[in-house]
């Protein structure tokens, strides 16, 4: 895992979570974040379906189910139900998978 593509997908994530905490968020803005921090998640292993879970960090772990539960608030607010139950399915691992890690 490249220390340099984490530390980016880190300032990404600082800058959606950023962005959709202001009370006018910008859905615009925070579906793009959204999209190029998923390429990221995939790149990094940050998934757990792509990995065994071995070696991923928690901090990781936390930054991924943090980029999903966004995701999962944006398609509410977008009224995209399949994107919502995409989203949804994703945290799952995090819910149950990893609960006494996260």
């Amino acid at each position: 895992m490249a220390s340099s593509t984490v530390n980016d997908a880190v300032a990404l994530y600082k800058m959606l979570k950023t962005e959709w905490d202001r009370p006018a968020h910008s859905l615009e803005k925070c579906e793009g974040l959204l999209a190029k921090l998923k390429i990221y998640l995939t790149k990094l292993s940050f998934l757990p379906i792509l990995s065994s879970g071995e070696g991923l960090s928690k901090q990781e772990l936390v930054i991924a189910r943090d980029v999903l539960e966004i995701g999962a608030l944006h398609s509410i607010e977008t009224k995209d139900n399949a994107s919502f139950e995409r989203y949804l399915a994703q945290l799952k691992c995090y819910y149950f998978d990893y609960r006494l890690v996260l």
